[in-house]
């Protein structure tokens, strides 16, 4: 069930006026009615969030695969295939839920969304996001992941880069670890923007 969160604006003509809007609303359009001082939506985009939960199965990766096979040549590559390896050898894995793309604030309610083409949430300290992460969906035991889960998504990025993006192997695994310019995090990416580019904008997640 969604929230109602009650909102104060200042109208063209400096008066206050409250309204109200559901809290899973990302973008949303709002029509002034000032004879009534009712704010109606007129027209809201939203993509319900399911749409961007990717299900991420470590047991099912096939050691034998090529980009598995592929031997590190950094810290972070070595640290990402050894937290796997050493979780799979203790029988510490599992499947697990993650979502494609960052979380924004929505623009509206000032709430954690996950939606393309906002702004990504920053500044943040990790104290916060462990206590927003677990009360954003706690019938779902959200939180945040485990730094093995992390490996494991990283691993996943892996994947769908070398078996739908047609990326080599080598480039997939320094994308993803070391320097993604690919991705779309780097001043040398294809098409970078001044800042941060809006959610969504690079779509590995969509391969797969």
């Amino acid at each position: 069930m969604s929230k109602i969160t009650q909102k104060e604006i200042k109208s063209s003509e400096g008066r206050s006026i409250k309204f109200v809007v559901p809290s899973g609303v990302s973008k949303i359009e709002l029509e002034f009615d000032m004879a009534s001082e009712l704010i109606v939506p007129k027209k809201k985009i939203y993509v319900p969030q399911s749409e961007f939960e990717r299900r991420i199965n470590p047991l099912a990766f096939q050691l034998d695969a090529d980009w598995l096979q592929y031997e590190p040549r950094t810290y972070k590559q070595d640290q990402t295939k050894e937290l796997f390896l050493d979780a799979r050898v203790k029988g510490r894995l599992h499947a697990f839920t993650c979502m494609a793309i960052d979380p924004s604030f929505d623009p509206v309610t000032g709430e954690l969304v996950y939606q393309p083409g906002l702004p990504p949430a920053v500044e943040k300290s990790y104290n916060w996001w462990v206590y927003t992460f677990k009360d954003y969906a706690p019938e779902r035991n959200s939180r945040v992941m485990t730094k093995t889960e992390g490996a494991c998504k990283d691993l996943e990025l892996i994947r769908r880069l070398v078996t739908w993006k047609k990326v080599s192997v080598e480039a997939a695994w320094d994308a993803v670890c070391d320097h993604s310019v690919e991705l779309g995090h780097f001043a040398d990416s294809d098409n970078a923007q001044n800042g941060f580019e809006v959610t969504g904008s690079r779509e590995v997640w969509c391969y797969g």
